[in-house]
C-alpha cells in the first residue's frame, strides 16, 4: 500500500482542505509549511488517494501561498499523470537523451502547445537533473506559462527552481516581475528590482517598463512618473510601453494636460507614439467632453501615418453620442465611409 494511501495522511489532508475552505481570503491562502509539503507531495504522487485528488481539485479553486512572497495556484484539477506520452519517450534521466528532452520542452513552449499538466511533469524532472539545466531552459517554460496567464504557477516554479540551485538571469527576473504586477502585487515587484540590483545585474527597458505599467494599473501614476525619471537617470531610454502606460494612467485620472505634455515629450525624445498611445488620449478627451480636441488628435494621428483602428473610431463616435451630438456623429461616420474606412 502506498504511503500516501495511509489514513493518517488522509486525515491531515482533510484538515488542510478544511482550512482551505475556512481561511481563503482574496484568492490567496496561507498554509503551514508542513501542510503545503503534504498537499503538494500528495498531488505529485502517482498512486495517491482520493483525498489527494480532492486536494488537487480544491487547489484548482484556491490560490495558495506558503509565505507573503510565495504564491501557489493551479486553476484546474491537475492530472495525476502529468507527463505526456512524448515526454515519457524522452527520458531526461538518461544522459544520452538529456539534450533531446530539453530541446523538446523548448520547442513545445515556442509552439504555444503548453498544457499545465505537461509543464508540471517537465519541471519536476528538470529540477532533479544533475547538473541542473541553465536558466534559459526554465525561461522558456516560465514564459510559456505567463502567456497562458498562469502567473501564480510561474511564481511557484521560480521559487522551486532557485531553491534547487538554478541561478536566474535578467530574463527570468523580468518574467517574475511581470507576474507579480499581473497579480496586482507591484510591491513584490519592487523586491525583485532590488534583487536584480543586488545580483549586480543592470535593469533593462523591460524591467522598468514592467514596473511602470504595474504602478499605473494600480493607480499609482505619481510613482510611475518617478520611476520614469529613475529610468532616464540610469541612462535607460524609456520605451513606448513605459510612456503609453503613464499616459493612459494620467488620462484615466482626468489629467489631460499632463497626458498631452507627456505625449509631446515622448515625440521630442524620439519615441514615437503608436495607436495605443493615441487611442488612450482620445479616450480621455472624449470622457472629458473635449470632442473637438479628440477629433483634431485623430487627424494628427492620421497625418503622422498612424492609422486608427476600430477602437479609435468607436471611441470618437461614442463620445459624440454621449455629448448629444448625434448629427456630428452621423456626419463623421458618413465621411469615414466615403473615404473607405473599414468600420467592421
Amino acid at each position: 500500500m502506498s504511503y500516501w494511501r495511509g489514513r493518517g495522511t488522509d486525515r491531515l489532508l482533510q484538515a488542510s482542505l478544511h482550512r482551505m475552505q475556512k481561511k481563503k481570503t482574496g484568492g490567496i491562502l496561507l498554509l503551514q509549511p508542513k501542510e503545503m509539503a503534504l498537499v503538494t507531495a500528495s498531488i505529485s504522487s502517482i498512486s495517491c488517494s482520493r483525498t489527494a485528488i480532492a486536494a488537487a481539485v480544491k487547489m484548482g479553486a484556491t490560490g495558495i501561498t506558503t509565505s507573503p512572497t510565495t504564491l501557489f495556484s493551479y486553476p484546474f484539477p491537475v492530472s495525476m499523470n502529468s507527463y505526456s506520452s512524448s515526454a515519457k519517450v524522452l527520458n531526461p534521466d538518461d544522459a544520452s537523451s538529456r539534450t533531446e528532452f530539453l530541446n523538446f520542452v523548448k520547442n513545445q513552449c515556442k509552439a504555444e502547445k503548453l498544457k499545465l499538466q505537461d509543464a508540471l511533469g517537465w519541471f519536476d524532472r528538470m529540477v532533479l537533473m544533475k547538473p541542473l539545466p541553465p536558466a534559459v531552459v526554465f525561461n522558456h517554460l516560465l514564459g510559456a506559462l505567463t502567456k497562458i496567464k498562469l502567473h501564480s504557477t510561474v511564481v511557484d516554479f521560480y521559487m522551486r527552481m532557485t531553491s534547487a540551485g538554478v541561478a536566474p538571469d535578467l530574463f527570468t527576473l523580468n518574467i517574475l516581475l511581470n507576474c507579480y504586477c499581473r497579480l496586482k502585487r507591484v510591491d513584490l515587484g519592487f523586491s525583485i528590482l532590488g534583487d536584480i540590483l543586488k545580483r549586480g545585474i543592470k535593469p533593462n527597458v523591460v524591467t522598468y517598463g514592467t514596473i511602470i505599467d504595474g504602478l499605473c494599473k494600480s493607480g499609482k501614476v505619481d510613482a510611475a512618473l518617478e520611476m520614469l525619471k529613475a529610468m532616464e537617470k540610469a541612462r535607460c531610454k524609456p520605451s513606448n510601453v513605459a510612456y503609453t502606460a503613464i499616459i493612459d494612467g494620467l488620462c484615466k485620472e482626468g489629467l489631460m494636460n499632463e497626458a498631452i505634455d507627456l505625449l509631446s515629450e515622448m515625440v521630442e525624445k524620439g519615441c514615437g507614439p503608436n495607436i495605443v498611445t493615441y487611442t488612450a488620449i482620445i479616450n480621455g478627451l472624449c470622457k472629458e467632453g473635449l470632442m473637438k480636441e479628440a477629433i483634431d488628435l485623430l487627424s494628427e494621428m492620421v497625418e503622422k501615418g498612424c492609422g486608427p483602428n476600430i477602437v479609435t473610431y468607436t471611441t470618437i463616435i461614442n463620445g459624440l453620442c454621449k455629448e448629444g451630438l448625434m448629427k456630428e456623429a452621423i456626419d463623421l461616420l458618413s465621411k469615414w465611409w466615403r473615404r473607405g474606412v473599414d468600420l467592421t
